[in-house]
């Protein structure tokens, strides 16, 4: 891992293991780590990129491409069509919240790394004055601050719960071998 002096200086892992070591004891930073993660998995990448520079593979990426844009904009016609359709009888009843679709109700027991998909999952509130549901800009500006703080912390709560979870594989790990040596007479 490269990373200037005023950080620690150059370090080689050979285990993931003292990766996560480092990790959970806080000497190795979470950017440092990214950086050299990103690093690792584009050289593993580089002769699949080199692969598909030569013509006849990058005709075949490039209609890859064409047909993963026209997906996307399908999509998009399909939702702006959806959003643009009228609500049902029994929905116009009741007034919907902010974003058009009933939030899910949350579960105290679920895990942070379930409720981080989920959230991730959830779409976007959708923008305009349907959306707006009678709320003023400043209303949707408020709710939107307040699903980003609520999405942080929940990333928060799942990266603290993997460094107890991989603090306590370690110790688990460094304490078998001490465990199985007594019994190996």
């Amino acid at each position: 891992m490269k990373r200037p002096e005023k950080y620690g200086g150059d370090k080689t892992y050979t285990t993931y293991e003292e990766v996560v070591a480092d990790y959970v004891s806080g000497s190795l930073s979470a950017p440092d780590l990214k950086n050299a993660v990103a690093a690792a998995i584009n050289r593993m990448l580089e002769p699949i990129r080199r692969h598909f520079e030569q013509p006849e593979q990058a005709a075949l990426a490039a209609a890859v491409r064409q047909i993963a844009r026209e997906n996307a904009e399908r999509l998009a016609s399909e939702k702006s069509s959806a959003a643009a359709s009228p609500a049902p009888a029994s929905a116009a009843s009741t007034p919907a919240p902010a974003g058009g679709e009933k939030k899910p109700k949350k579960d105290k027991k679920q895990q942070p790394e379930a409720a981080a998909a989920a959230a991730a999952a959830s779409p976007a509130p959708a923008e305009g004055a349907d959306a707006a549901a009678g709320q003023t800009p400043e209303e949707i500006a408020e709710a939107k601050r307040q699903a980003k703080l609520r999405q942080k912390q929940i990333q928060q709560e799942a990266k603290q719960k993997w460094r107890a979870e991989q603090a306590a594989k370690a110790a688990a790990a460094a304490a078998a071998p001490d465990a199985a040596a007594p019994e190996q007479h």
